[in-house]
């Protein structure tokens, strides 16, 4: 299952850390398919759901059956 993790440029250094720490978590626990994106510029601590839906959509097209 890919699961993509993301936080804000100027997010609170706090959402940093802890994005982190979910990533390590998800490894630790054998998930192989876990992105970590850079941080989105600009953004603060807020919903993007257009970051998300570039990501799954770019899923869609790789996976995509003939």
């Amino acid at each position: 299952m890919p699961i993509y993790l993301y936080y804000g440029e100027v997010d609170n250094p706090r959402v940093k850390k802890e994005t982190d720490l979910a990533k390590k978590t998800l490894d630790a626990a054998g998930f192989t398919n876990v992105t970590l994106a850079p941080p989105v510029p600009g953004m603060a601590h807020e919903p993007k759901p257009e970051v998300f839906l570039e990501w799954y959509g770019k899923i869609l097209r790789e996976t995509e059956k003939p």
